[in-house]
Formats: structure tokens, C-alpha cells, sequence
């Protein structure tokens, strides 16, 4: 039976969890992430501990993707998700690409989805939900005055999406490199049945130009910035922190009737590869989740003397005969279903199942744990010194390290996976 034992073996398949109690599902808030990347390749290089925060989110609206295809290599906890994009600008031979707009909607959550508008700097669906119609749009305006000409085109834009589709929901969010200080205010009376606070506060106070003319025009269709005045983001966070100080630029906009709906937004602490933090909005819509991900079930072989012995009694003693009258498909799987039964029985075969599964990248060792703790404690500092420039230094330069740590430890991965292929290959 050297065939069966040459090698311990190991086999995984996935499993489909039992159907949970109804009293059991949970209820879970619609949610939505709108996210400056720099870079696609950020959602390869989360770590574990990342993905658990943004793991359950429905909807991702992601800008400065970089991408120039339409089609997208999926990370793993994107898998059960749809997207829309707006590719990326090439305008020469030599480095990166531009911009690019992508849009995840979790795929058993939303139907009918079309896209209004698709523009290298906004892209706007209508999805429907439970019954239920929301307009969600992702914007990336790029920094200069020489962009500022956007300014009419959002005004037409906006006032096209009311006009057709003002008795929906609207969401608009990202990347506006607009600086609007605590504007947008109003009378605390209005927000009394919401999470709301009528009076906005920030972190950045300054109020530039571009900010102004966008206040303007987002008041006058009714849209209302979350940043500022949701529960968790009161004053309104930094929305990005970089060699150029820090600033709230990434806004998330609703309209008047969508306020009763949010339920709050939230600045995520996920920063090592981009200098822009998620904005986690959170809505009143409830659906199902019973929590019920997949198992992982590891078959091994365990070989020793003794139960090799005993497998080999229970084999000679087998009630399982040859039945001549059986055709090859049928003779091959009983004798398949005997053996694992038989090294079942002799305690070889052992299933055994996993609750959890580490989602960490193979090469992410304790150093990348150890950068990515200092990373972590540096952006603390950092909020507990309100971002004061020595803070805000140090923050820079652990993120730095950390980047440039995770690039070297990946390419020594990839280095020994070679070395291996290379003597597989020469053997």
C-alpha cells in the first residue's frame, strides 16, 4: 500500500455552514467605504487585522485605483462582489497611470444596477435594495486650478441626478481636494429625529476657494456633508495626512432626504499605503447576517506502526468484495470508499475542521507586525497631538519604513519561490 502513504497528505475543501436559527440572525447595517487607494495594489497589501474592519462593508467606492483595464484581479474578501470602473489615464509611456474610479456592490444585497453617469472623474449608479432605490456616486476631483473648470460640469451633473432621480436617496462621496473648514451648517432643530448634529466642526479650518464654490453648489440641490456632524466624527477627522500636512478632503455628501437614513460615518485607521483614510458611512437599512462564513476542513494522514499494522488487519479482514458485474466507475469507488473508510477506521485518515482561517500573506513574519504596531502607535501620537508637526513626522517616516520593509520582505519571498521552482525544475 505504498501508494497511500509515499507522503503525509494534506486536503482542504470548503465546507457549507448548517442553516442558522432565525433567532439567531443578526441584524447589520447597510454600509458604504469611499477610499482614495493610491494604488489598486493597497487591498493586496492589507493585513489581516485590516480586512476585519472592512470585511463586512457592502459597498466600495474606491478612487485613485490606477487601473487601466477592465478587468480586475479581485482580493479575496471582494470575491462575492460586482464592480462598475472608470479606468485610469495613461498620458505617457513611462510611469504610473492617473486617477480611476471602481465601484464593489456585494452581489446577493443589490439588483437592477444601472450606471447614470461614468466620467473619468465621477462615476454615479442606481442600485436597488430591499425594495428600496439609492443613488450612489463616487467622485475624484483632481488637485490644481487648472481642474477647477469641473465646477460647472458637477453643477450639471448634480442638478441632471435631482431633477431625474431627486425622490431617491442620494450618496455622493470621495476625493474633492475642496477644503470647506466647518461650513454647511444648520439649525440644530432639522436633525432633532437624526444622528445628525446641525452644527459642523473639523479638525481643518481652513477654507479654500474650491471649497467655497463647492458648498455653494452642493447647498443649492440640498446635499449635506456627513463629515463633522455624525456621531463618530465630531470634530470631522483628517481625511489625509502626507508630506503636505493634513486636511479633510474626502467628504461624503447625502441628500436631505437620506439623513434620517445615516446612521453615522466614521474615519478608519487604515494608513500604511495610502495617505488617505476610509470613510465608513453607515446606514439605516437593516438586512440578515447570520455570521455564517465558511469552514475549511484539513484531511491529514498520520502514519505510525501501529496503526499501519492495524489498517493492514482491517484491509485482510474486509467484508468488501469483487463484484465483477460492476462497471470500472463503480468498481473504482468502492474500492476508494473501502480504503478511507478502513484508514479511517485505523485512526490514519483524520479530518479535522478549522474555525478560522489565517488571511495573512505568507510572508507577513513578526517584523512586518512589529512595523506595522509602530505605524499604529505613531498615528495615536499623532491624534493625541492633534497632528502637530513632530507627530505628524514621525507617523511619516514608520509609514515609510513600514512600506518600504513589506516591498523588501516580499521580494525575499518571491526570491526563495523562484530558488525553488529553479531546482524543481533542474531535478
Amino acid at each position: 500500500f505504498k501508494i497511500f502513504f509515499s507522503k503525509n497528505r494534506v486536503s482542504k475543501k470548503q465546507v457549507t455552514p448548517n442553516k442558522i436559527p432565525s433567532s439567531l440572525v443578526s441584524k447589520q447595517n447597510l454600509s458604504c467605504i469611499f477610499w482614495n487607494l493610491y494604488g489598486f495594489n493597497t487591498l493586496y497589501n492589507l493585513s489581516a487585522q485590516d480586512i476585519d474592519k472592512i470585511v463586512n462593508v457592502d459597498i466600495f467606492c474606491l478612487y485613485e485605483t490606477w487601473i487601466t483595464s477592465n478587468l480586475v484581479i479581485k482580493p479575496n474578501f471582494l470575491q462575492e462582489f460586482d464592480y462598475f470602473l472608470v479606468k485610469a489615464s495613461k498620458y505617457f509611456v513611462k510611469g504610473r497611470a492617473s486617477g480611476g474610479i471602481i465601484i464593489f456592490l456585494r452581489k446577493s444585497l443589490f439588483n437592477n444596477i444601472r450606471v447614470l453617469i461614468s466620467k473619468d472623474w465621477f462615476l454615479c449608479l442606481l442600485v436597488e435594495y430591499d425594495n428600496k432605490t439609492i443613488v450612489i456616486g463616487t467622485v475624484y476631483w483632481k488637485p490644481g486650478p487648472e481642474n477647477n473648470y469641473l465646477l460647472e460640469e458637477i453643477s450639471n451633473d448634480l442638478n441632471y441626478l435631482f431633477f431625474n432621480y431627486g425622490q431617491f436617496h442620494i450618496i455622493i462621496g470621495g476625493d474633492w481636494n475642496a477644503r470647506i473648514g466647518s461650513l454647511n451648517n444648520l439649525d440644530d432643530e432639522i436633525c432633532n429625529s437624526c444622528n445628525f448634529s446641525g452644527q459642523r466642526s473639523s479638525m481643518d479650518g481652513i477654507i479654500d476657494k474650491r471649497g467655497e464654490k463647492l458648498i455653494d453648489i452642493m447647498e443649492s440641490v440640498g446635499m449635506i456633508v456627513c463629515n463633522g456632524r455624525s456621531p463618530s466624527d465630531i470634530p470631522a477627522q483628517y481625511t489625509y495626512s502626507g508630506p503636505n500636512g493634513c486636511s479633510v478632503v474626502d467628504n461624503v455628501w447625502v441628500s436631505f432626504s437620506c439623513v434620517n437614513v445615516v446612521n453615522d460615518l466614521k474615519i478608519l485607521d487604515i494608513c500604511e499605503f495610502s495617505d488617505h483614510f476610509p470613510c465608513l458611512l453607515s446606514l439605516n437599512y437593516k438586512y440578515d447576517n447570520n455570521n455564517s462564513k465558511p469552514t475549511t476542513q484539513i484531511t491529514r494522514i498520520h502514519r505510525n506502526a501501529t496503526n499501519l499494522s492495524l489498517f493492514k488487519a482491517i484491509l485482510e479482514s474486509s467484508p468488501n468484495q469483487f463484484d465483477p458485474n460492476l462497471n470500472i466507475n463503480e468498481l473504482c469507488n468502492n474500492f476508494t470508499d473501502a480504503i478511507k473508510s478502513h484508514l479511517s477506521e485505523a485512526d490514519i485518515l483524520k479530518t479535522q475542521t478549522l474555525k478560522t482561517v489565517n488571511p495573512n500573506k505568507p510572508w507577513f513574519d513578526s517584523r512586518c507586525y512589529k512595523a506595522k504596531k509602530e505605524v499604529r502607535d505613531r498615528l495615536k501620537n499623532c491624534r493625541q497631538n492633534s497632528f502637530s508637526p513632530n507627530s505628524l513626522n514621525l507617523f511619516l517616516s514608520a509609514k515609510k519604513s513600514y512600506k518600504n520593509l513589506i516591498n523588501h520582505i516580499k521580494f525575499e519571498y518571491i526570491q526563495k519561490l523562484n530558488s525553488k521552482l529553479e531546482t524543481v525544475k533542474n531535478s
